[in-house]
């Protein structure tokens, strides 16, 4: 829905650059620039790395392009080439560890990485690359997941150039001056091997992790010996395109997601990136192998609704594919309205084209407000749901006393829909329709598109007539998928419309697909809390619950104290709990199993910490990996092992200017798993710890039911 709170929301963008002429500050800043042409793929996070004399500098942060960014930053970042990054989190978590680029560093050797996708096979990956290799992970992104599968497949390349077996990347060297970066770690990501002749282990590498992949991805990295690697996905899922401009002094390779960022740097669009095709930049030239050769499944939405109405993907323009989506919109509508406004910015092209095919006026009756964020990428709902108001602003001297239809690109859940209607209402409209260019969204989608469950989407199981009544309209008229195929005028079988079909683009995805619709009609998302306090946490998770804000079921409380708060709110509200005496037991195995015991009894999908005031031991984290979260009342990574008011006043002795929470996945390091989400608590002048901890309280009750909905909806970890 055009920018609206609780709609769609897909994941960054991503944009490189390449200078023939040497560092400079024209590379950094053409990154800034051709960032906030993408800013409307990601407004969470943004983030810039270069290479300058082998050493990878990042600058990186929390918001927009241009509150992150200085004159000096960019002056500082002069380089030859990088990558950069917007962000909003399909998968993952909303907070600095999760921003990109993320830089890997390994024995020498520093990779940057700035990702657009979703990865379907993470959890299967990610426990092979655990298992083979013992490597931590330190943030729930799949960007990470990726960068380590790049390293180790590169340095295998490195380790066969060292010996100079033949292969292609071999060089003339002495072995003992190839591959030097994978045998002995140097600081700041300096790479001390000559540089490698040959383009072959880069395209080896990424061909090999390729392979593995199950997803949607359009990928740039950035190596510390001055390589730029970027891939599609055999699919063509996510838009990547390749640019360049000549000047006087120099000539600029560019890669982006969207052509809009060529033009906003006046560089001139050379051609899409072919699905399944590897692309590496690296001394003064670009080499490209179209390794992969499979059908192809574009997004249907980045015309529909994500890419800037200027870009052109695969040869068509975005503009072109609304109005004719606008044109198919008037050939079903059979109603009579006075005018048609359209919902911005997305609907505006739509509108136009179904004023044309109709003769309805059109009119500009929504007013946007420019210098907010879009609110379907700010994460928290609540937060979207108080904005849409200071977003949006209806002209009543142009709705009152008028049928309106509005149009707009797609609806989702449609609670902001919902309001919406009812604000046109609330200014003199007398009758609503709703035009929709999107035909209905029947099903989540896996490839890198935050779509919510199958009970959460409103058309998955309502008619025409229900969705009416439900969003308080007096029509609703959605586009076919015919006439979106018509409109799109791309090949039948090149489009991936799984979210309106229910037919997944792979047999893995769609195998996928089905085991999670299986697995939610069979039970709803199982929910164990382990509680020693008062539990206003575990309040929070049953107030979402019943709200429906939350969908999932509280199995079982367990605590280990028997008079515990929290054993009380659970028998309050109907949940099952239990006492288990850690004294009654002759060790710490022997408790732990007990718990467990309990939780598999009670079908846990995961274990929450709200409250829990022992340290969890290896029994219980083994029986359930990477499922067991803990909020900390601090900005983790500081003030680890702290509890209760002693947080604060470590927060408050050190002189920090801000507080919060973090949630985390709990592992044998205290207080140190991969960090999942975190808010942020100013402190306040006069800061006690008392009131800076109820400050801190009011955002933990909102932070852990939202982390707690990114595992039921399988996003939680990449």
């Amino acid at each position: 829905m055009s920018f609206m709170g609780d709609e769609i929301r897909e994941e960054c963008g991503v944009i490189c650059v390449y200078s023939e002429r040497g560092e400079s500050a024209d590379v950094p800043y053409s990154i800034y620039n051709g960032l906030i042409a993408l800013q409307h793929r990601g407004q969470e996070s943004a983030g810039i790395s270069v290479i300058t004399d082998g050493k990878l500098s990042t600058k990186k942060n929390m918001g927009l392009v241009t509150d992150i960014f200085s004159t000096e930053d960019i002056e500082r970042l002069a380089s030859k080439m990088g990558i950069g990054h917007v962000r909003y989190s399909t998968t993952g978590s909303s907070t600095i560890e999760n921003a990109q680029p993320l830089i890997h560093r390994e024995r020498g050797l520093s990779v940057a990485i700035s990702f657009n996708g979703n990865i379907v096979n993470y959890e299967e990956l990610k426990k092979r690359i655990q298992d083979l290799h013992q490597m931590p992970f330190s943030c729930s992104a799949d960007t990470e997941l990726i960068v380590k599968m790049f390293t180790t497949e590169l340095k295998k390349e490195l380790q066969l150039e060292k010996k100079g077996n033949g292969r292609a990347g071999a060089t003339s060297k002495p072995p003992s001056e190839v591959g030097r970066a994978d045998l002995s770690a140097t600081g700041a990501g300096e790479l001390p091997h000559p540089p490698i002749k040959s383009s072959e282990p880069y395209f080896n590498a990424m061909h090999a992790v390729m392979k593995q992949l199950e997803g949607a991805y359009s990928v740039a990295l950035l190596v510390s010996d001055g390589t730029i690697v970027a891939a599609r996905d055999p699919k063509g899922f996510k838009p990547f395109c390749i640019g360049r401009k000549k000047t006087l002094v120099d000539d600029l390779i560019f890669i982006a997601s969207e052509t809009c960022a060529l033009d906003a740097l006046d560089a001139q669009f050379d051609r899409d990136i072919k699905p399944g095709e590897i692309v590496v930049v690296r001394n003064n030239a670009l080499e490209t192998r179209h390794l992969f050769h499979e059908r192809h499944a574009h997004c249907m939405f980045e015309w529909v609704y994500f890419s800037r109405t200027d870009s052109v993907i695969e040869e068509t323009p975005v503009y072109n594919v609304r109005v004719r989506l606008g044109q198919e919109l008037a050939k079903v509508f059979k109603h009579e309205v006075d005018i048609v406004i359209p919902i911005p910015d997305s609907g505006r092209s739509t509108a136009r084209g179904f004023a044309r095919a109709s003769g309805i006026p059109y009119e500009e009756g929504l007013i946007k407000n420019r210098y907010i964020h879009r609110t379907f990428i700010m994460p928290a709902n609540e937060q979207r749901k108080s904005l849409l108001k200071l977003k949006l602003n209806p002209v009543k001297a142009v709705i009152a006393g008028k049928r309106v239809a509005i149009v707009d690109d797609s609806i989702i859940r449609g609670n902001t829909m919902k309001r919406l209607v009812k604000m046109l209402r609330d200014v003199g409209a007398k009758e609503v329709h709703i035009l929709v260019s999107c035909p209905p969204v029947i099903s989540p989608c896996y490839m890198g598109i935050d779509f919510p469950t199958y009970k959460e989407l409103l058309a998955s199981d309502r008619n025409i007539a229900q969705i009416t009544e439900e969003l308080g309209a007096d029509s609703v008229t959605y586009n076919t998928t015919d006439a979106l195929q018509r409109a799109l005028a791309l090949p039948d079988n090149d489009n991936c419309m799984a979210c309106l079909t229910g037919v997944y683009p792979t047999p893995k995805i769609h195998e996928y697909a089905q085991s999670r619709k299986i697995e939610g009609k069979k039970k709803p998302y199982t929910i164990g809390v382990l509680a020693s306090g008062r539990g206003s946490n575990l309040q929070s998770i049953i107030d979402h619950i019943e709200s429906k804000k939350l969908n999932a079921r509280v199995g079982i409380v367990i605590s280990d104290r028997h008079d515990a708060q929290s054993l009380k709110r659970a028998e309050k509200h109907g949940i099952e709990y239990a006492h288990v005496d850690p004294k009654k037991y002759p060790g710490k195995e022997e408790y732990e199993k007990e718990i467990i015991r309990h939780l598999h009894d009670k079908g846990a999908d995961l274990v929450v910490l709200a409250g829990y005031m022992r340290i969890i031991g290896k029994t219980l984290l083994d029986a359930f990996k990477d499922h067991i979260i803990n909020i900390h009342p601090t900005l983790l990574p500081r003030h680890k092992g702290c509890m209760g008011l002693a947080c604060h006043e470590e927060v408050l002795k050190a002189g920090e200017k801000e507080s919060g929470c973090t949630v985390h996945i709990v592992t044998q390091e205290i207080d140190g798993g991969p960090i999942i989400g975190q808010r942020k608590v100013p402190v306040l002048p006069g800061d006690t710890p008392e009131k800076l901890s109820e400050r801190v309280l009011k955002e933990e009750h909102e932070l852990l039911p939202e982390v707690i909905g990114l595992f039921v909806r399988g996003k939680h970890g990449c």
